[in-house]
Parts: structure tokens; sequence; C-alpha cells
């Protein structure tokens, strides 16, 4: 069996206070404890996915990022740094506004049967608004309302 664990964690929206950190550093050390207890990383598949809303240098997401657990799909596939970004937010300083907040961790047992990993980008609403040039938005996609999402979709093929 395959298991998936959906995740969804507290967002930034209106500012990154410490109340909504605290929350997601909980939303973290939660998933653990269900992975944990529930899985067995040596002989389970399972992938742990979503919108975790923090970057992998964060206090929320550092515990993810070093656990035993699982390991993320752009580690597996040796993506490089700056080729992760799945959010565009384009009021911060160019150096910020690609950012990471988008996660697929996988068990160590389905790690070795990670085939590639893509972000399909061409649906963001960045993209669809003209904010990103290099990228064109597939067809269609020309606005905030008809754009895919604000996030990218990080797309995982496994052989299974």
């Amino acid at each position: 069996s395959l298991f998936l664990l959906m995740n969804h964690f507290k967002s930034k929206f209106g500012g990154d206070t410490p109340e909504s950190l605290a929350k997601r550093k909980g939303q973290a050390d939660r998933l653990l404890e269900i992975v944990r207890t529930r899985y067995d990383p040596a002989k389970d598949l399972y992938a742990v996915t979503g919108d975790l809303n923090d970057t992998p240098d964060s206090a929320a997401i550092v515990p993810l990022m070093q656990s035993n657990l699982f390991k993320d799909v752009f580690e597996v596939t040796n993506r490089p740094a700056d080729d992760r970004w799945t959010y565009y937010y384009h009021p911060n300083p160019v150096a910020k506004r690609r950012s990471q907040i988008d996660y697929v961790f996988v068990s160590p047992k389905l790690a070795p049967l990670v085939k590639s990993v893509d972000v399909m980008r061409r649906g963001m609403t960045a993209v669809a608004e003209g904010k990103i040039p290099e990228l064109q938005p597939y067809p269609d996609f020309g606005s905030f309302k008809t754009a895919a999402s604000d996030h990218a979709a990080i797309v995982v093929d496994f052989d299974l």
C-alpha cells in the first residue's frame, strides 16, 4: 500500500506573525508524531505532501527536512536549490520572490522508487499575469481568475 498524508499548514496571509509560525510549528510536530507512531520508514511506502506555507530554513520546516522519517523529493533527485521554488511573491525584493513552500516528502522505502520530479509553474497566477516573463502560461490562463493557483504543483513520477 502507498499512504498519502496531505497537508495544508497555516498561511502567512496578513504577515508572518509569531502566532502563525507557532501554528505551523505545531502542525509539523504533529505530522512527525503521526508518521513516527503509524508507519515504519524501513518498510512502509508513504508520502507527505502539501502546501506547508514556509521555507525549508524556517523553524517549522527544518525538523521535517532533518527527519529520518522521510526525504524531500528534491533532495532525492538532486534538483538544484534555485529550481525548487513553488511560489512567487512579487512584493518581495527580487532575490526573495521565488521560494519553496510546497513539499513532497517520501519514506526511505519509497525514495529509491522516485523516477523524476517536475514543478508545474505555467499554471501559476504570477505566470498568467506576466510577472515571470520567461515562463509562458498554459493556454486560456491569462489572469488571476483563470490561473490554476498561486502555487506551482510538484509532480513526482514513481516506479512502482
